[in-house]
C-alpha cells in the first residue's frame, strides 16, 4: 500500500473540504471511536477551518465566536497549528481561558474531551482534503479510539469510493456531497484532467465511504 501524507486543499476547494469535514464530524463516533462534544460547536469549526487556513482566519474566527466561543477557540488553535510556530498562540489561549470560565464549556476544556475534539477535526480535515484531491490509498495517524490513537487506513475502491479501516463513523457506509470547486469540469476533474471544453460544471460531487466488509456498489 502506498502511504500519502494529507494535503490541505487548494483555496478553490476550501469550502468543498469544509463541507466534507462537516459531514464526517456529523456522523463521527461509534462503539470504538469517541464522538465530538459539544457536537454543534465542533461542527461550526469543521466547516470554517479550511477557508480560515487560507487567509480568512480573523473574519471567520469572529463569525465562529458569534455562534460559539468554543468553536472560535478550536478554529484558531488548529489554524495556528498549521501555520508558523507560535502564530496565533496568544489568540487561542485567550479563548481557552474564556471557555474555562464558561459553564457550558468548562467540563470539556478541563477533560480529555477537548483533545478528542481537536484530534477528530484534524483527521476529518485530512480525510476531506484527501477526497477533494482525489487521492489514492493513504494512512493518517492518530485516529482517536476508546483504547488510544491508531492509524486510519483509507483504501480507494472506486472513482470516489473509499474503505476506511478502522471505521470511525456511525452505520456501515456514508455518502458525502459537496459543490464542485470553481474551475472544475466534467465529474469534478481539474482543468486538463479530462474536462470537456464548454461543458457545464457538475451539479454536485459525491463520495462513498465504506466500513470493512460493507458491500461496494
Amino acid at each position: 500500500m502506498t502511504t500519502q501524507h494529507a494535503r490541505v486543499a487548494a483555496p478553490a476547494g476550501a469550502m468543498a473540504e469544509g463541507m466534507l469535514a462537516l459531514q464526517l464530524v456529523d456522523h463521527w463516533g461509534n462503539r470504538h471511536t469517541p464522538r465530538p462534544r459539544p457536537r454543534a460547536d465542533v461542527l461550526v469549526a469543521a466547516l470554517l477551518l479550511p477557508p480560515a487556513r487560507h487567509g480568512e482566519l480573523a473574519t471567520l474566527s469572529r463569525l465562529a465566536e458569534g455562534c460559539s466561543r468554543y468553536a472560535a477557540y478550536l478554529l484558531r488553535r488548529l489554524a495556528a497549528a498549521a501555520g508558523p510556530r507560535d502564530a496565533g498562540h496568544a489568540d487561542w489561549q485567550a479563548l481557552l481561558v474564556s471557555c474555562q470560565h464558561d459553564p457550558r464549556y468548562r467540563d470539556v476544556v478541563s477533560s480529555g474531551a477537548d483533545a478528542v475534539n481537536l484530534a477528530i477535526l484534524t483527521i476529518a480535515h485530512a480525510v476531506a482534503a484527501h477526497l477533494v484531491a482525489r487521492g489514492g490509498n493513504a494512512v493518517f495517524p492518530d485516529l482517536p479510539g476508546k483504547d488510544g490513537p491508531t492509524p486510519l487506513r483509507v483504501v480507494r475502491v472506486g472513482e470516489r469510493s473509499y474503505r476506511l479501516r478502522p471505521w470511525p463513523l456511525a452505520g456501515r457506509r456514508l455518502t458525502l456531497h459537496a459543490e464542485p470547486p470553481p474551475g472544475t469540469g466534467r465529474a469534478g476533474a481539474a482543468p486538463g484532467e479530462g474536462s470537456v471544453p464548454g461543458a457545464p460544471p457538475p451539479r454536485h460531487l459525491t463520495w462513498t465511504l465504506l466500513a470493512p466488509g460493507a458491500p461496494a456498489d
